[in-house]
């Protein structure tokens, strides 16, 4: 969905890696902000502050955690959105992040 994405935050105990397949997305990492056309390839370390947005055409991409496990991350949020009705409210998210090693950065 464009103009669409996580908020800024830290993965404690994974790296992260974007493959951009198609459209563009704008991505920040650390202290850097650009662009991302397809087979753009972005390693995230973890400690790092970090987020991305598909532009108005919208997008797709390959994300890959290392090591594994961040997947429960995604499993719980999906379960808990179709419970809410939509969109968890940032709070929630945080919290359950912290679950899988993960905590928005609110700056």
């Amino acid at each position: 969905m464009p103009h669409t994405g996580p908020p800024l935050h830290v993965h404690d105990d994974v790296d992260e890696i974007f493959y951009v397949l198609e459209g563009t997305y704008a991505i920040t990492c650390g202290e850097r902000v650009f662009d991302a056309d397809p087979g753009t390839l972005v390693f995230v370390p973890r400690g790092t502050s970090h987020k991305y947005q598909p532009g108005s055409g919208g997008g797709r991409m390959l994300l890959v955690y290392a090591p594994g496990g961040f997947e429960g991350y995604f499993e719980e949020r999906q379960r808990d959105e179709a419970r809410h009705g939509g969109s968890l409210p940032p709070d929630q998210l945080d919290s359950l992040g912290r679950k899988y090693g993960m905590r928005l950065d609110g700056r």
